[in-house]
């Protein structure tokens, strides 16, 4: 990040389950330094987490080209990292949404947590993934989430053209 053209990014993070069950859980911010971070997981640790319920990646993905486009912000690259432990089963079919958000100029990259469903990680590389450079990193277990999402980030950044973070719009 502190290598990028500007030095900074914005990220909100939001939790989902169905395709009415999307819950921001941490507003925009913008990291640019140890205490923006630092703030930035303060929150995200304090938030509540929603509910559990049916599985709608295309819900979530929805959420989240209408949260870009709702921002304020204007960056050269716009990413989605959808997180999950299953297969799209409530909403519109997920390659509808995917589809959208890459007319929509937006990158969607995936964490499948693979312990839980067998297959996972090629359903999100066939059906979720899209864009410049997509890629997957698969969670293996509980223990290994945090270090694949640590990866994804790391990697995110690392393979952003120009500036990740351009301007308020």
């Amino acid at each position: 990040m502190r290598a990028g053209h500007y030095q900074r990014i914005a990220v909100t993070i939001f939790g989902w389950s169905g395709w009415d069950r999307q819950q921001q859980m941490v507003p925009w911010s913008v990291l640019d330094d140890a205490g923006s971070v630092d703030a930035f997981v303060i929150t995200l640790l304090a938030a509540d987490r929603p509910t559990s319920g049916f599985t709608s990646i295309s819900g979530a993905i929805d959420r989240s080209v209408e949260l870009i486009q709702r921002s304020g912000y204007s960056a050269s690259r716009s990413v989605i990292d959808i997180s999950g432990d299953g297969r799209n089963n409530d909403g519109r079919p997920v390659t509808e949404a995917r589809d959208a958000a890459l007319a929509a100029g937006i990158t969607i990259n995936g964490l499948p947590f693979v312990g839980v469903e067998p297959g996972l990680e090629d359903y999100f590389r066939e059906n979720v993934i899209c864009g410049h450079n997509a890629f997957t990193i698969p969670a293996q277990d509980p223990s290994s989430f945090s270090d694949a999402v640590m990866r994804k980030l790391l990697t995110e950044v690392a393979m952003a053209p120009g500036p990740a973070f351009a301007s308020r719009r």
